[in-house]
Protein backbone atom coordinates (compact mmCIF):
# COMPACT_ATOMS: atom_id res chain seq x y z
CA UNK A 1 0.00 0.00 0.00
CA UNK A 2 1.56 3.30 -1.21
CA UNK A 3 0.91 6.24 1.09
CA UNK A 4 0.41 9.38 -0.81
CA UNK A 5 -1.94 12.41 -0.53
CA UNK A 6 -5.06 10.78 -1.65
CA UNK A 7 -5.24 8.53 0.99
CA UNK A 8 -3.89 10.66 3.31
CA UNK A 9 -6.99 12.84 2.88
CA UNK A 10 -9.45 9.96 3.23
CA UNK A 11 -7.54 8.80 6.42
CA UNK A 12 -9.94 8.15 9.06
CA UNK A 13 -10.33 9.65 12.42
CA UNK A 14 -7.02 11.46 12.50
CA UNK A 15 -5.13 11.71 15.89
CA UNK A 16 -7.83 9.84 17.31
CA UNK A 17 -7.68 6.63 14.92
CA UNK A 18 -5.72 4.77 17.54
CA UNK A 19 -8.12 5.56 20.60
CA UNK A 20 -9.65 2.19 20.05
CA UNK A 21 -6.11 0.67 20.91
CA UNK A 22 -5.60 2.39 24.30
CA UNK A 23 -6.55 -0.34 27.14
CA UNK A 24 -5.30 -3.35 28.19
CA UNK A 25 -5.49 -6.64 26.57
CA UNK A 26 -5.18 -10.02 26.41
CA UNK A 27 -3.80 -11.42 23.36
CA UNK A 28 -4.35 -15.20 22.12
CA UNK A 29 -0.78 -15.62 20.01
CA UNK A 30 -2.25 -19.72 19.52
CA UNK A 31 -0.82 -22.99 20.89
CA UNK A 32 -2.25 -21.82 24.57
CA UNK A 33 0.02 -19.15 24.62
CA UNK A 34 -0.96 -15.66 25.91
CA UNK A 35 0.59 -11.78 25.57
CA UNK A 36 -0.42 -9.04 27.77
CA UNK A 37 -0.29 -5.38 26.08
CA UNK A 38 -0.94 -2.55 27.87
CA UNK A 39 -1.60 0.93 25.85
CA UNK A 40 -1.69 4.20 27.52
CA UNK A 41 -2.04 7.97 25.99
CA UNK A 42 1.13 9.49 27.34
CA UNK A 43 3.33 12.93 27.19
CA UNK A 44 -0.24 15.68 27.24
CA UNK A 45 -2.03 12.42 25.89
CA UNK A 46 -0.21 12.73 22.71
CA UNK A 47 1.85 9.44 22.23
CA UNK A 48 0.43 6.19 22.03
CA UNK A 49 2.61 4.23 24.11
CA UNK A 50 2.38 -0.09 23.84
CA UNK A 51 3.96 -2.22 26.27
CA UNK A 52 3.88 -5.87 25.05
CA UNK A 53 5.09 -8.79 26.96
CA UNK A 54 4.62 -12.21 25.91
CA UNK A 55 6.89 -15.78 26.92
CA UNK A 56 9.15 -15.45 23.55
CA UNK A 57 9.27 -11.41 23.79
CA UNK A 58 9.42 -8.39 25.63
CA UNK A 59 8.97 -4.76 23.45
CA UNK A 60 7.58 -1.37 23.65
CA UNK A 61 6.33 0.79 20.73
CA UNK A 62 5.41 4.88 20.66
CA UNK A 63 3.34 5.95 17.65
CA UNK A 64 2.62 9.68 17.02
CA UNK A 65 -0.02 11.27 14.31
CA UNK A 66 2.10 13.63 11.68
CA UNK A 67 -0.43 16.04 11.56
CA UNK A 68 0.99 17.77 8.35
CA UNK A 69 1.19 14.75 6.54
CA UNK A 70 -1.84 13.16 8.12
CA UNK A 71 -0.33 9.81 8.92
CA UNK A 72 0.40 7.45 12.37
CA UNK A 73 4.29 7.09 13.07
CA UNK A 74 5.69 4.53 15.12
CA UNK A 75 8.91 2.76 16.44
CA UNK A 76 9.12 -0.79 17.77
CA UNK A 77 12.23 -2.27 19.97
CA UNK A 78 12.46 -5.30 22.10
CA UNK A 79 14.66 -7.58 23.90
CA UNK A 80 16.10 -9.05 20.51
CA UNK A 81 17.65 -5.89 19.65
CA UNK A 82 14.96 -5.38 17.17
CA UNK A 83 14.26 -1.72 15.69
CA UNK A 84 11.75 -0.61 13.49
CA UNK A 85 9.66 2.07 12.26
CA UNK A 86 6.28 2.01 10.74
CA UNK A 87 4.17 4.73 9.32
CA UNK A 88 0.57 4.74 8.23
CA UNK A 89 -3.16 5.73 8.36
CA UNK A 90 -6.48 3.90 9.85
CA UNK A 91 -9.31 3.54 6.92
CA UNK A 92 -12.96 2.74 8.73
CA UNK A 93 -12.58 0.00 10.60
CA UNK A 94 -8.67 -1.04 10.06
CA UNK A 95 -5.29 0.29 10.71
CA UNK A 96 -2.54 -0.22 8.50
CA UNK A 97 1.25 0.86 9.62
CA UNK A 98 3.38 -0.42 6.52
CA UNK A 99 7.33 -0.96 7.44
CA UNK A 100 10.10 0.93 6.29
CA UNK A 101 13.48 0.80 5.93
CA UNK A 102 15.42 3.84 7.91
CA UNK A 103 16.51 5.80 4.29
CA UNK A 104 11.99 6.01 4.19
CA UNK A 105 11.72 3.41 2.12
CA UNK A 106 8.80 0.37 2.01
CA UNK A 107 10.52 -2.70 3.74
CA UNK A 108 7.60 -5.51 2.36
CA UNK A 109 6.22 -5.68 5.81
CA UNK A 110 3.40 -4.26 7.27
CA UNK A 111 0.90 -4.72 10.39
CA UNK A 112 -2.95 -4.47 10.38
CA UNK A 113 -5.52 -3.97 13.15
CA UNK A 114 -8.49 -5.95 11.67
CA UNK A 115 -12.28 -6.27 13.33
CA UNK A 116 -12.46 -3.64 15.47
CA UNK A 117 -14.98 -3.14 18.08
CA UNK A 118 -14.68 -1.41 21.84
CA UNK A 119 -13.46 -5.21 23.28
CA UNK A 120 -11.41 -7.09 20.74
CA UNK A 121 -9.45 -6.39 17.81
CA UNK A 122 -7.64 -9.04 15.30
CA UNK A 123 -4.01 -7.74 14.93
CA UNK A 124 -1.85 -9.76 11.81
CA UNK A 125 2.00 -8.56 11.24
CA UNK A 126 2.21 -9.40 6.89
CA UNK A 127 5.18 -9.64 4.20
CA UNK A 128 4.38 -8.92 0.79
CA UNK A 129 5.20 -11.58 -1.63
CA UNK A 130 6.45 -11.54 -4.84
CA UNK A 131 3.35 -11.83 -6.63
CA UNK A 132 2.08 -8.65 -4.50
CA UNK A 133 0.04 -10.20 -2.27
CA UNK A 134 0.42 -10.35 1.64
CA UNK A 135 0.71 -13.01 3.62
CA UNK A 136 0.28 -13.51 7.46
CA UNK A 137 3.53 -14.35 9.88
CA UNK A 138 2.20 -13.60 12.80
CA UNK A 139 -1.16 -13.36 14.17
CA UNK A 140 -2.38 -12.53 17.53
CA UNK A 141 -6.58 -12.48 18.82
CA UNK A 142 -6.77 -9.68 21.59
CA UNK A 143 -9.65 -9.00 23.68
CA UNK A 144 -10.13 -6.42 26.52
CA UNK A 145 -8.91 -7.62 29.65
CA UNK A 146 -12.23 -5.85 31.69
CA UNK A 147 -12.02 -8.86 34.76
CA UNK A 148 -8.53 -9.05 35.16
CA UNK A 149 -8.58 -4.81 35.46
CA UNK A 150 -11.16 -5.63 37.91
CA UNK A 151 -9.32 -8.23 39.48
CA UNK A 152 -6.10 -6.41 40.09
CA UNK A 153 -7.92 -3.28 41.66
CA UNK A 154 -10.10 -5.55 44.35
CA UNK A 155 -6.01 -7.25 45.16
CA UNK A 156 -4.16 -4.46 45.40
CA UNK A 157 -7.19 -2.60 47.70
CA UNK A 158 -7.08 -6.08 49.95
CA UNK A 159 -3.48 -5.63 50.13
CA UNK A 160 -4.01 -1.61 51.80
CA UNK A 161 -6.63 -3.22 53.99
CA UNK A 162 -4.04 -5.55 55.82
CA UNK A 163 -1.38 -2.66 55.52
CA UNK A 164 -3.95 -0.55 57.21
CA UNK A 165 -4.96 -3.20 59.56
CA UNK A 166 -1.53 -3.70 60.90
CA UNK A 167 -1.40 -0.04 61.55
CA UNK A 168 -4.26 -0.57 63.59
CA UNK A 169 -2.50 -3.29 65.58
CA UNK A 170 0.16 -1.51 66.16
CA UNK A 171 2.58 -3.82 64.56
CA UNK A 172 5.56 -2.65 63.02
CA UNK A 173 6.77 -5.53 62.01
CA UNK A 174 3.61 -6.78 60.19
CA UNK A 175 3.73 -2.77 58.99
CA UNK A 176 6.66 -2.68 57.46
CA UNK A 177 6.77 -6.27 55.88
CA UNK A 178 3.94 -4.90 53.35
CA UNK A 179 6.50 -3.06 51.85
CA UNK A 180 9.10 -4.19 49.66
CA UNK A 181 12.98 -4.04 50.93
CA UNK A 182 13.75 -1.02 48.88
CA UNK A 183 10.31 0.43 48.99
CA UNK A 184 10.72 4.32 48.26
CA UNK A 185 8.27 6.69 50.58
CA UNK A 186 7.74 10.42 49.31
CA UNK A 187 5.58 11.41 52.45
CA UNK A 188 3.48 14.74 52.43
CA UNK A 189 4.72 18.34 52.95
CA UNK A 190 7.99 17.53 50.99
CA UNK A 191 9.62 15.60 53.81
CA UNK A 192 12.62 13.64 52.71
CA UNK A 193 11.90 10.99 50.89
CA UNK A 194 12.42 7.37 52.85
CA UNK A 195 14.07 4.30 51.09
CA UNK A 196 13.87 1.07 52.15
CA UNK A 197 12.45 -0.92 55.27
CA UNK A 198 14.85 0.90 57.77
CA UNK A 199 14.30 4.34 56.88
CA UNK A 200 10.72 4.08 57.42
CA UNK A 201 11.56 2.13 60.93
CA UNK A 202 13.33 4.88 61.53
CA UNK A 203 10.86 7.29 60.40
CA UNK A 204 7.36 6.30 62.11
CA UNK A 205 8.93 3.97 65.04
CA UNK A 206 12.30 5.78 66.02
CA UNK A 207 10.82 8.16 68.64
CA UNK A 208 10.58 11.05 65.77
CA UNK A 209 6.83 11.64 67.15
CA UNK A 210 5.03 12.08 70.46
CA UNK A 211 3.21 8.69 71.93
CA UNK A 212 0.12 8.55 70.56
CA UNK A 213 -1.85 5.81 68.68
CA UNK A 214 -4.25 5.00 65.29
CA UNK A 215 -8.14 6.19 65.93
CA UNK A 216 -9.08 5.15 62.09
CA UNK A 217 -6.86 4.57 58.61
CA UNK A 218 -8.84 3.35 55.23
CA UNK A 219 -7.91 3.61 51.66
CA UNK A 220 -10.25 3.51 48.88
CA UNK A 221 -8.55 2.71 45.78
CA UNK A 222 -10.23 4.58 42.54
CA UNK A 223 -7.77 2.65 39.70
CA UNK A 224 -5.42 0.72 39.15
CA UNK A 225 -3.06 -1.04 36.12
CA UNK A 226 -0.62 -3.19 35.29
CA UNK A 227 2.61 -2.02 34.42
CA UNK A 228 3.63 -5.19 32.73
CA UNK A 229 5.22 -8.47 34.72
CA UNK A 230 5.21 -8.63 38.29
CA UNK A 231 4.45 -4.43 38.70
CA UNK A 232 1.11 -2.49 39.12
CA UNK A 233 0.37 1.27 39.97
CA UNK A 234 -2.83 2.43 41.40
CA UNK A 235 -4.10 5.87 43.15
CA UNK A 236 -6.98 6.89 45.37
CA UNK A 237 -7.70 8.59 48.60
CA UNK A 238 -6.77 8.04 51.89
CA UNK A 239 -8.43 8.61 55.50
CA UNK A 240 -6.25 9.15 58.70
CA UNK A 241 -6.93 9.90 62.13
CA UNK A 242 -4.48 9.67 64.96
CA UNK A 243 -3.95 11.40 68.34
CA UNK A 244 -0.80 12.10 70.10
CA UNK A 245 -0.17 13.31 73.34
CA UNK A 246 1.11 16.94 73.40
CA UNK A 247 1.96 19.04 76.86
CA UNK A 248 -0.54 16.78 78.71
CA UNK A 249 -3.45 16.91 76.11
CA UNK A 250 -4.87 14.58 73.90
CA UNK A 251 -4.73 16.30 70.27
CA UNK A 252 -6.08 14.24 67.83
CA UNK A 253 -5.42 15.02 63.84
CA UNK A 254 -7.43 13.80 60.89
CA UNK A 255 -6.17 13.84 57.32
CA UNK A 256 -7.86 13.41 54.12
CA UNK A 257 -5.58 13.07 50.93
CA UNK A 258 -4.64 11.56 48.05
CA UNK A 259 -2.12 8.51 47.39
CA UNK A 260 -0.30 7.13 44.50
CA UNK A 261 1.17 3.67 44.79
CA UNK A 262 3.27 1.75 43.23
CA UNK A 263 3.38 -2.40 43.54
CA UNK A 264 5.71 -5.20 42.97
CA UNK A 265 4.56 -8.90 42.95
CA UNK A 266 6.51 -10.80 45.71
CA UNK A 267 5.71 -14.53 45.67
CA UNK A 268 1.77 -14.61 45.45
CA UNK A 269 1.41 -11.19 47.22
CA UNK A 270 1.90 -7.76 46.44
CA UNK A 271 4.19 -5.39 48.53
CA UNK A 272 4.28 -1.77 48.16
CA UNK A 273 7.64 -0.54 46.14
CA UNK A 274 6.37 3.37 46.04
CA UNK A 275 4.04 4.88 48.00
CA UNK A 276 3.19 8.85 47.56
CA UNK A 277 0.39 10.68 49.83
CA UNK A 278 -0.76 14.29 50.07
CA UNK A 279 -2.70 16.00 52.51
CA UNK A 280 -4.30 18.97 52.90
CA UNK A 281 -4.21 20.61 55.89
CA UNK A 282 -5.70 18.32 58.81
CA UNK A 283 -8.36 19.25 61.18
CA UNK A 284 -7.25 19.34 64.91
CA UNK A 285 -9.13 18.55 68.36
CA UNK A 286 -7.80 18.94 71.71
CA UNK A 287 -9.19 17.20 74.56
CA UNK A 288 -8.18 15.93 77.58
CA UNK A 289 -5.62 13.48 77.63
CA UNK A 290 -7.31 10.20 79.27
CA UNK A 291 -10.53 10.81 77.43
CA UNK A 292 -11.88 8.26 74.71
Amino acid sequence: MALNEETAADSFAGADGFDFWVGEWNGDVGGGVTAINIVTRDYARRVIKERFTAPQLRGESVSVFNEARRVWCQTWVDDTGTYLLFVGQRHADRMVLEGRRPDGEPNGMRMVWDRITPDAFEWDYQRREADGSWSSQWHISYVRRQEEATSLLAELQNKLDDYAAAWHAGDPSAILGHLAPDAVLLPHDGLTPLIGRDAARAFWFGGRWPSGGIGSFSFALIDAESRGEGSAIAWGTRELEYWQAESGEKVTYEFRGTVLLAFARSGTSWAISHFMWDDPPPTRTVSVLGEP
